[in-house]
């Protein structure tokens, strides 16, 4: 959890930046990397949602160019891949977080750093959110509330 609350703050500071500084190219990739990703979901295939997904929060933060940021979030990540992979399997959550990134996508394309901003904290939020889902559903372990391994996930 803490984690994650760390990568909204960072993240959000890159999202702002990669507004500001995105090129004509970068922002055609972005919305490639969006279309996909909503193709992925579409098609139901989690594997390849979690793949763009972690590519696209990757484009982001290479056009924002924050070395220390990256430094940090590159840290960070091997913290918290193997709950990242939970959270994808999570019944809806992959057609959320397609939105979510689409909103992510849209507001860096059209330059809006605030609102870039603004909903990469709020995508990241909601990843907090599905945390706590997992943990409810025993699917956390080493989190506070949570006493046992984790096992696969096994929801209704």
């Amino acid at each position: 959890m803490e984690i994650t609350e760390l990568r909204a703050v960072i993240e959000g500071l890159c999202a702002a930046k990669a507004a500001q500084r995105a090129t004509a190219g970068e922002r055609a990739e972005l919305r490639t990397l969006d279309a996909r990703m909503r193709a992925a979901v579409e098609a139901g295939d989690t594997t390849a949602y979690r793949n763009l997904s972690e590519t696209g929060h990757q484009a982001i933060r290479e056009i924002a160019a924050q070395a220390t940021a990256v430094d940090v979030l590159d840290r960070l990540r091997y913290r918290g891949v193997r709950y990242q992979f939970s959270v994808a399997r999570l019944p809806g959550r992959p057609r959320q977080g397609a939105e979510e990134h689409s909103a992510i996508v849209e507001a860096v394309v059209a330059g809006k750093a605030d609102k870039a901003e603004y909903e990469m904290r709020s995508h990241l939020r909601s990843v907090i959110g599905a945390l706590y889902d997992l943990q409810s559903h025993g699917g956390l372990y080493g989190v506070p509330g949570s006493t046992e391994r984790a096992a696969p996930l096994k929801l209704p």
